[in-house]
C-alpha cells in the first residue's frame, strides 16, 4: 500500500455515484477497475482520506489531507477495506474471539458485550494461545478453513499472528445461561454471517464470504453457547475437547 498526502482538490463527495455509504463515516464507489474508499461519509463537504484499491493488480494508494494527523492513517477505513481485501482472498473478517486448543482453533462469535473477552481470559489462565479476543479472519487454505488473529488489539497477550485449522464454532448468548446447544450447518452459517463483515457492494467478494461461511459451518462442530455464570461451563468445554 502506498501512503501519500493529498495536495489537490477532488470531486465533491455529493456528486459521486456511491455503491455504499455507512453511518460510521465512510463510503465506497466503483471507478473502472478500482474501488474508491473515502472518509468521512458522502454528506461531508470534503474527504479527509481517500483509498484507491485495484484488486486485479494487488495495489492500494492512500491519500490523506495534509491537515490530518493520526497514528492510524486508515482510521475508520481499516475494517471496510480489509474486509473487502480478505474476501478477494477467500477470507472473512469476523467479530469473534479465537483460541488454540490442541493445535485447532475454537472460535467464539458474537456482538460486543456477549462475553468474548471473558472466554479468552478463561483459556489464557489455562495456558492456551489466544489468537485474538475480538477480531479474527476465517480463511480457506487448500480446501480447509483456518482461523487467524488480526493486528487490531488492545492487549498484546490476547493477540497472536498464528493460525490454526477451525475445529469448533460457538455462538455466544444464543441459548440459556450455562447451556451448550448443538446447531446444524444451515443455522450456523446464518449465525456466522451475522458476526461477519460483508463487502455487500462487491458481488465477487460477497460470494466468497458466503462460500467461506458455509464451508466453516460444515467443517466445524457448531454450538449455541449461553452466558457462563461460573467456571462450570468452561470446565465442561475444556473436558469435551
Amino acid at each position: 500500500m502506498d501512503y501519500r498526502t493529498a495536495t489537490h482538490k477532488s470531486t465533491p463527495l455529493q456528486e459521486c455515484d456511491w455503491a455504499f455509504f455507512a453511518s460510521g463515516g465512510w463510503a465506497v464507489r466503483r471507478e473502472m477497475d478500482s474501488w474508491i474508499f473515502v472518509s468521512p461519509s458522502p454528506r461531508a463537504a470534503v474527504w479527509q482520506r481517500q483509498l484507491r484499491w485495484v484488486p486485479q493488480e494487488g495495489r492500494a494508494h492512500l491519500r490523506v489531507r495534509p491537515d490530518q494527523t493520526t497514528d492510524n492513517p486508515l482510521q475508520n477505513l481499516t475494517l471496510p477495506f480489509f474486509a473487502a481485501l480478505f474476501a478477494r482472498h477467500r477470507g472473512v473478517l469476523v467479530h469473534a474471539a479465537a483460541i488454540e486448543v490442541g493445535g485447532k482453533a475454537w472460535v467464539f462469535a458474537g456482538p460486543s458485550g456477549s462475553g468474548k473477552s471473558h472466554w479468552t481470559r478463561q483459556w489464557l489462565a489455562r495456558g492456551s494461545t489466544i489468537l485474538h479476543e475480538d477480531r479474527i479472519v476465517l480463511r480457506e487454505l487448500d480446501g480447509q478453513i483456518w482461523a487467524f488473529g488480526t493486528p487490531w488489539h488492545l492487549e498484546p497477550r490476547l493477540n497472536s499472528p498464528r493460525g490454526a485449522p477451525l475445529e469448533r464454532l460457538f455462538f455466544l448468548q444464543e441459548t440459556t445461561p450455562d447451556a451448550i446447544q448443538q446447531v446444524g450447518p444451515t443455522a450456523a452459517t446464518t449465525l456466522l454471517l451475522r458476526s461477519s463483515i460483508l463487502p455487500i457492494y462487491d458481488p465477487e467478494g460477497t460470494q466468497a464470504v458466503l462460500d467461506v461461511a458455509g464451508q466453516a459451518a460444515l467443517q466445524a462442530r457448531t454450538f449455541r453457547l449461553g452466558y457462563a455464570t461460573g467456571a462450570g461451563l468452561v470446565d465442561r468445554l475444556e473436558k469435551s475437547g
